[in-house]
């Protein structure tokens, strides 16, 4: 349990040390921590006996007592995260200080998810966002105050809630608190904070604002610690409930905010008007499907959830590490709006199973979230004829290759994954007595997934796609070697590109679906702007004006008006 976030903390420390020593050696620290943490993390779980673990220390923090717990579903977070933070550490550029930044977020984000009881987890939320405040400041000033006040709102509303639940229930100790104490405005409460914390909200969130930042690995390395973190609230919740939610209407309420999420993610990349603003909406647009898997409150709904989440963390690392043109930028983006056969294909497609087989209401949900998740796709292919930025951003070929190598080894390998990582895990928050047997809800192998609906090979499929996909892209590669490339025509006078990311004259491509609350927001912001106060009525809301005229009185007429005051309010 403390190997993973410690090994973290230590590469922040030796990074941040070097570099004050002037040594350019403090990222070289801080990479091969962050993949001897995944490892400890995978090894220790696995060679523990993937046994439950809990630690508690003789000390307090504001009447909480301090410990960690380490189960399956936190075992899976912490991987994701782990997984997301290893991949953007080591092939986005970092200074020491900024690699020492992101190693102390990653520690403290793991220390966040393991915490063992709601009071300790707001605490490490809110250390959460104040360093990622730090590091988006240290960045571009861009999308700073949208960020900050919405994880400020979220982890004080989740305080919130734990102080509640500490009322009602004596403790707010994940092992420790009565069923019965986990009601409805207490879960209302701490689903705010959840879905604040991962953005799963039907409007453009910070989750989207970040990505169109000019420096992406501030708002990248924000992305991949929190939205996890945000998750982990809402699998909490199946804990505390002993594998129920307080109400039955809420499970249909958060699935339809799913599929919300979904259907507006998409409806924006479609009708974005560049490339990054297409990919700002690959997290979000999954986080909505990964939101309506999760409020099902079936075994199957949590599996396909877990399963979708780690595709959601593995594109929350792999997509900063994209070029913003070419074939590869393409691929890339596929997979992470749910192109076959990657991790997050799969997940995607257990969560509108899931959803069919729910019921009629969460039917008609799960459909919804086809139609966002074909969208999306759609949004994919039109981005191919958007014109490319002025400053294309390189990306990273080895960082695209290990980032794609993973979804695509999560895809094939899924029924793997579903019987040894997600079926347990979907057991454990929802136990058989409430919903059946979790088993004969899904299952999977090394060449299959099953499901009651149907299943389908994802070994055989997955490989064979992907073995294609390889030999298209080296053929792809042979064809646009040096003095193969198309000639581009030179740039206009405003600095733009006259071709497309693959070399294709940019278009007016119109979106196919004009939302109807498209700027919306803008025209929202500039009618609020143009307000003001009339004049006979400034002074009221002017306190420097208040202070001024305080100075300039005299004091005694200021002394009565206080006492009048007091023996009003004491009346």
């Amino acid at each position: 349990m403390l190997a993973p976030p410690a090994i973290l903390a230590v590469a922040a420390i030796l990074s941040w040390s070097l570099g004050r020593a002037g040594a350019g050696a403090g990222r070289i620290v801080c990479v091969p921590a962050a993949w001897l943490a995944t490892g400890v993390e995978i090894a220790g779980w696995w060679g523990g006996g993937r046994v439950p673990l809990e630690l508690t220390v003789p000390i307090g923090l504001a009447g909480a007592p301090l410990g960690l717990k380490l189960d399956g579903s936190i075992f899976v977070l912490q991987t994701i995260t782990l997984l997301a933070l290893a991949l953007l550490v080591t092939f986005q550029p970092r200074d020491p200080g900024r690699a020492a930044l992101a190693s102390l977020v990653g520690s403290v984000a793991l220390g966040t998810l393991a915490a063992s009881s709601l009071t300790l987890t707001a605490f490490g939320l809110s250390a959460c966002a104040g360093l990622v405040r730090t590091a988006l400041a240290w960045d571009e000033r861009t999308a700073v105050g949208a960020v900050w006040g919405t994880l400020s709102l979220a982890w004080i509303v989740l305080l919130w809630a734990a102080v509640i639940l500490e009322v009602i229930g004596g403790t707010s100790v994940y092992s420790a608190v009565p069923v019965t104490a986990l009601q409805a405005p207490i879960f209302l409460l701490l689903t705010a904070a959840a879905l604040l914390c991962a953005g799963a909200l039907p409007w453009r969130t910070w989750v989207s604002l970040v990505w169109a930042r000019e420096r992406p690995a501030a708002g990248s390395l924000a992305v991949a610690v929190l939205v996890p973190l945000g998750f982990s609230l809402l699998l909490r919740a199946y804990a505390l409930g002993a594998g129920q939610w307080p109400g039955g209407w809420l499970h249909p309420l958060l699935a339809g905010l799913g599929a919300s999420t979904a259907l507006a993610a998409a409806g924006r990349a479609q009708a974005a008007g560049s490339l990054r603003a297409v990919r700002a909406e690959a997290v979000p647009l999954g986080a909505g499907l990964t939101l309506m898997g999760l409020a099902l409150g079936t075994p199957l709904g949590v599996a396909a959830a877990v399963l979708s989440l780690g595709g959601l963390g593995l594109v929350a690392g792999v997509a900063p590490l994209l070029p913003e043109e070419g074939p590869i930028a393409s691929i890339g983006d596929a997979l992470a709006f749910g192109a076959p056969p990657a991790l997050v294909f799969g997940g995607w497609l257990l969560c509108v199973q899931a959803a069919l087989e729910a019921g009629p209401v969460t039917g008609l949900m799960g459909l919804a979230g086809v139609f966002a998740w074909l969208t999306g796709l759609a949004a994919v292919v039109r981005a191919t004829w958007l014109p490319a930025p002025v400053a294309a951003r390189p990306g990273s070929p080895a960082g695209f290759a290990s980032g794609v190598g993973l979804l695509l080894a999560g895809g094939v390998g899924l029924g793997g994954l579903a019987t040894l990582v997600a079926v347990p895990v979907a057991s454990d928050l929802v136990p058989p007595g409430s919903h059946g047997a979790a088993v004969s809800y899904l299952g999977g192998g090394a060449i299959g997934v099953t499901v009651p609906s149907g299943g389908w090979p994802a070994g055989a499929l997955g490989g064979a796609a992907a073995i294609v996909g390889v030999v298209l892209l080296a053929i792809v590669g042979l064809l646009r070697r040096p003095g193969r490339e198309p000639a581009r025509s030179p740039s206009g006078g405003d600095g733009e590109r006259a071709h497309g990311r693959w070399s294709v004259p940019a278009l007016e491509v119109r979106p196919l679906i004009e939302p109807p609350w498209r700027g919306l927001r803008d025209r929202s912001v500039a009618r609020l702007q143009r307000l003001r106060v009339p004049s006979q009525y400034r002074s009221l809301v002017r306190p420097n004006a208040v202070a001024v005229a305080a100075t300039r009185s005299r004091p005694w007429f200021w002394a009565l008006v206080t006492l009048a005051l007091a023996l009003v309010v004491t009346r």
